[in-house]
């Protein structure tokens, strides 16, 4: 499934490429593109929904440290996470001070 969903991503963003102009990098930066977009789509609804679950851990764990701790680390790691997908996608999309340094440009 997530396969045909890569598949049409690389294929509208192929036929764009095309059309556009003749770069010999182009196959690889539609791919990087298209890989970026999936994760950046999977990653966030993923990390949010852990955040929850752990803050429902953490309300749950009452006196037990271990569970709070174990809560707290959950919390962390998928804060991490996200900032890591965000780096990604901002330098995919070449957001930042000035449009003009974007690494793939996959606007």
């Amino acid at each position: 499934m997530w396969f045909a969903f890569l598949f049409s991503i690389l294929a509208s963003q192929y036929a764009v490429a095309v059309i556009s102009d003749v770069d010999l990098a182009a196959p690889f930066k539609i791919v990087l593109c298209a890989l970026i977009t999936a994760f950046w789509n999977v990653i966030v609804p993923l990390g949010v929904l852990i955040i929850a679950i752990a803050g429902a851990m953490w309300i749950y764990s009452q006196d037990d440290a271990g569970k709070r701790n174990s809560a707290k680390t959950w919390v962390l790691h998928a804060l991490v996470g996200l900032i890591i997908a965000t780096i990604a996608w901002a330098l995919a999309e070449g957001v930042g001070l000035n449009a003009q340094y974007s690494i793939l440009d996959c606007n």
